[in-house]
């Protein structure tokens, strides 16, 4: 964003999100549009889409209603999947140079990105300190054309 790309990140750790806190707009209001929402911007220009824009609170976690806890446990997976394309798909991103997806922190769920419509021409991944990490190549594939991915974790 500090040389003139158009950045959005979305914060895909839908039990932890931490993203729109690290970029100063957590407690921000997010603008809903008839069938879609606007991302917040932070004060560099970043747009940000997170889980995190929508609960109250830091200690709020995000809870999985189901009629036991067993079946809360088989279909977590599934509502994470679901609730992670709602956030990409329903927001107006408006023309974007890169968009980084912060994924989930469970080396599994990296995969479950793969189920994300593919879109892509180009998709990197970016570690701790910018180290790729081979377990987490396959997702690489999945990208936003015209755009460029990078994953973070």
């Amino acid at each position: 964003a500090q040389l003139g790309y158009a950045v959005g990140v979305l914060d895909a750790d839908i039990n932890g999100p931490s993203v729109a806190k690290m970029l100063g707009v957590r407690g921000a209001s997010l603008r809903p549009g008839a069938s879609f929402v606007e991302p917040v911007r932070s004060q560099q220009g970043i747009a940000v889409m997170s889980m995190d824009l929508l609960l109250p609170g830091d200690a709020t976690p995000v809870r999985w209603d189901a009629p036991t806890n067993q079946d809360s446990f088989t279909w977590r997976g599934i509502m994470e999947v679901t609730a992670l394309r709602e956030l990409l798909s329903d927001t107006q991103w408006g023309p974007l140079d890169y968009l980084i997806i912060d994924p989930w922190r469970q080396h599994r769920r990296h995969y479950t990105l793969r189920g994300l419509p593919p879109c892509g021409q180009e998709g990197r991944h970016s570690g701790p300190g910018c180290v790729e990490r081979a377990p987490h190549r396959p997702g690489m594939q999945h990208g936003l054309s015209p755009l460029s991915l990078l994953w973070c974790s």
